[in-house]
């Protein structure tokens, strides 16, 4: 399959509570996992279920005792103005032929309906890019998948790569 490319990424320093963010979890497998961080608190939609503004400090630490590479963008302040909440009430565990992005694209096409096209995370990138709502890109754990000129080279999948990643998720569990 084909990728897409993220330019211009810093080292990761902290959350700033006031701010917006989309988490690419676990970048070095594919798909990765996307959460959202919002006002301190972490926002994700899984097959362990739906965390709704838990503690981001919490998260952060389990991320660097496992040394989870992660990509995070941080979102400027004309779409961090609408609260992302709402979109994971009356979620339940996730499912097959689901993705961890529907309450993020339901979120991202009330704010504009340009959105309403995307099913993943790498059409949503460049649109964000080209509408001017990304302020940063980060990485957490990492540096070793970002490549000289300080970018990242994210791997496209399809619904078949969720599912199998639902399913394999859920023997976990």
């Amino acid at each position: 399959m084909s990728s897409i490319t993220i330019n211009n990424i810093k080292p990761f320093q902290k959350f700033e509570s006031n701010k917006t963010y989309l988490l690419l979890i676990k970048v070095n497998q594919t798909p990765p996992h996307i959460a959202v961080v919002q006002n301190g608190g972490y926002y994700s939609y899984s097959t362990h279920g739906v965390k709704i503004h838990s503690d981001i400090n919490a998260f952060l630490s389990v991320l660097n005792k496992k040394q989870t590479p992660s990509i995070v963008i941080e979102l400027n302040t004309k779409i961090s103005s609408v609260s992302i909440k709402d979109y994971y009430n009356n979620l339940n565990s996730l499912n097959e032929n689901q993705s961890c992005l529907i309450p993020i694209k339901k979120w991202l096409v009330d704010f504009n309906n340009i959105f309403s096209h995307t099913n993943f995370i790498f059409d949503m990138i460049p649109i964000l890019e080209e509408l001017n709502l990304i302020s940063n890109i980060f990485n957490i754990n990492a540096q070793h998948l970002i490549l000289e000129n300080n970018s990242f080279v994210l791997s496209k999948y399809d619904q078949n790569d969720i599912n199998k990643a639902i399913n394999s998720a859920k023997q976990l569990c």
